[in-house]
């Protein structure tokens, strides 16, 4: 995996419907992110994990504020090579956003967060919900 260099620019693939997005390496990261590796990024009002893509041409526009990556993530192991162009290649064919589909390569250790709480139900009432009253169905 190539290494980017400091202090420069780098495109993230992130799980939402967007085109990869160009972020800024700052210098005061432990350690310079390479392609394939996670990374925490800002992402409107909130922070999210994207994926490093490759390193990104220079911007001459002053229009835009580049933000910097917050973090690189070292629970997560980088995507290897040959997986990233095959990512790469499913994005093209398939005309879907590549951080969405480099988000399904990734093992889902922080997606049980997202699963909510479900309230839990007396045991007799669940079995009886369910079909499974061994007989003695009292409703009836």
């Amino acid at each position: 995996m190539e290494n980017i260099k400091s202090e420069s620019l780098c495109l993230v693939a992130v799980d939402a419907p967007l085109p990869p997005l160009t972020y800024s390496i700052d210098s005061s990261l432990a350690e310079i992110p390479s392609r394939g590796q996670h990374v925490t990024i800002p992402l409107g009002k909130r922070s999210v994990s994207g994926v490093i893509l490759s390193s990104a041409v220079k911007l001459n526009s002053e229009k835009f504020k580049i933000k910097n990556i917050q973090s690189v993530n070292e629970t997560l192991p980088p995507i290897p090579e040959p997986t990233l162009k095959w990512i790469e290649w499913l994005s093209k064919y398939y005309f879907f956003p590549i951080g969405q589909i480099a988000a399904l390569c990734s093992p889902p250790l922080k997606r049980r967060a997202w699963i909510k709480k479900k309230i839990p139900c007396p045991r007799k009432l669940r079995r009886y919900a369910l079909g499974f009253d061994g007989g003695t169905a009292q409703g009836d």
